[in-house]
C-alpha cells in the first residue's frame, strides 16, 4: 500500500500494542501476587519481544524514509545502482530528484520484482546502502533498507517512488521487471 492506507496499516499493530500494554500494565499495578503467575511473565515477554520488533521496523523505515526525502545531490560522491556507479552531477540529481519525492510504502506480500542494491556514497567518505525494486502492482519503485548481519537480518520498506524506474531506464540502468527465483 501508498501513502495514507499505507501509515494506517502500520499504524494497527501499534493499537494492538497500546490495548496488550494497558493489560499488562493492569495486571501489574493490581494487589495481586502476579509475579507467581507464568501466564503473566508469558504475556509481559510476548509484549517486550512484539513491542521491540514493532518500533525497529518503525524507526528503520522511518530513518529510511527522512533519509531519502531529505537526500541532497550536492552533498553525494556517487550513486551505484546494480553495480553501475553514477558519478555525473546531473545524474546524481536526476536520481535524487526522483527519491525525494518517495511517498510512504507497507506491504503485506511481495508483490515486486528482483530488488537491486542502491549505494550512496558521500563526499565526506560515509556510504548507505538501500535496495530498489520495480513494483508489479502500480507503476513505480519500491525503495528499503535491511539491518543487521549477514546470518540474521531484516528488511524493512522506505518508500515508494513512482518516476525511479523511468529516471534510471533513461540512465540505460532498468530496474528488473521480473522476479528471479
Amino acid at each position: 500500500m501508498i501513502g495514507t492506507r499505507a501509515v494506517l496499516q502500520d499504524l494497527f499493530p501499534l493499537f494492538v500494542l497500546v490495548v496488550m500494554g494497558l493489560i499488562v500494565s493492569r495486571i501489574f499495578v493490581s494487589r495481586e501476587k502476579w509475579w507467581k503467575n507464568g501466564g503473566v511473565w508469558a504475556l509481559s515477554a510476548l509484549f517486550l519481544f512484539l513491542t521491540y520488533t514493532y518500533v525497529t521496523g518503525i524507526v528503520a523505515g522511518l530513518s529510511g524514509f527522512y533519509f531519502l526525502k531529505t537526500l541532497r545531490p550536492e552533498t553525494l560522491q556517487s550513486i551505484t545502482v546494480a553495480g553501475r556507479t553514477v558519478t555525473e552531477d546531473s545524474t546524481i540529481s536526476a536520481i535524487s530528484s526522483s527519491l525525494r519525492s518517495v511517498r510512504w510504502f507497507s506491504s503485506d506480500h511481495d508483490g515486486w520484482a528482483t530488488d537491486v542494491p542502491l549505494r550512496f556514497r558521500f563526499k565526506n567518505g560515509k556510504e548507505r546502502t538501500f535496495w530498489g525494486a520495480f513494483y508489479l502492482r502500480q507503476h513505480g519503485a519500491v525503495i528499503g533498507g535491511m539491518f543487521g548481519n549477514a546470518r540474521i537480518h531484516r528488511s524493512y520498506e522506505c518508500g515508494f517512488s513512482a518516476e525511479l524506474p523511468d529516471v534510471l531506464a533513461r540512465l540505460n540502468v532498468p530496474l528488473p521487471t521480473s522476479r528471479q527465483d
